[in-house]
């Protein structure tokens, strides 16, 4: 595959933000990452005090990260959850758990279990009472978080062949030829030395035509952040 590292510099070299001659000294690069078919919003360092600054925001969680997402389930109310989350390296798949388990003591897996936090604000329930468009909080950042959380919770996102329910993303496939899980990094903000930074991107077409079917019309501008 072609990274996100190329495609940017294509496009900064394609609107003159940059040379050839600008990458002999520095390379623009990716501050944060999404999971593989999650759409949304990225940031990249364009100069090397911009990575820096930046990488330190997400690093000391100061950068503010909410997603969107539809999910099978109805949430009545808006919630903060905690648990613990294990990764899987060999089939890249986490477990969550509510509290640590007495294997983490063993000294192979101790630093495998880590402290995850998770906001959830439901948005709207479908008029059948079976789905929500939610906003999700994400405090911290770790592997597929919010689609093994979410589905450990109870609320599994539509199209995810990992943490979701077959059945649904049949269904999903067959009508809209869905393919990914819904899930969509809509809303960043960052504290920088000139003030705040804000932004906010409008889910994919897709995402948009199940939302419409399920929901109504949705503005997008305006979710409560």
């Amino acid at each position: 595959d072609v990274s996100i590292n190329e495609m940017i510099i294509l496009y900064l070299l394609k609107n003159g933000s940059f040379t050839e001659n600008d990458l002999k000294t520095f390379k623009p690069s990716v501050i944060n990452r999404l999971d593989r078919n999650t759409s949304g919003i990225i940031v990249f360092g364009k100069s090397l005090k911009g990575l820096q600054i930046g990488s330190k925001l997400f690093k000391e969680r100061q950068a503010k990260k909410y997603y969107l997402t539809i999910v099978f389930g109805n949430i009545d109310k808006e919630s903060d959850s905690k648990a613990y989350l294990y990764k899987d390296s060999k089939t890249n798949k986490v477990t969550i758990t509510k509290s640590l388990p007495d294997e983490s003591r063993n000294y192979n897996n101790k630093d495998k279990y880590e402290l995850i936090n998770t906001g959830i604000k439901p948005i709207m329930i479908s008029n059948d009472n079976r789905f929500t468009l939610a906003l999700v909080h994400l405090y911290t950042g770790k592997t597929h978080q919010i689609r093994a959380h979410l589905g450990y919770l109870g609320f599994p996102i539509i199209g995810d062949s990992k943490y979701g329910e077959r059945e649904i993303n049949d269904f999903f496939k067959n009508k809209y030829g869905l393919k990914n899980h819904l899930l969509h990094s809509y809303y960043l903000k960052m504290d920088v030395e000139n003030g705040e930074m804000e932004f906010k991107c409008p889910p994919p077409d897709i995402f948009d035509d199940i939302t419409k079917d399920l929901f109504g019309d949705i503005d997008y501008g305006n979710l409560g952040i």
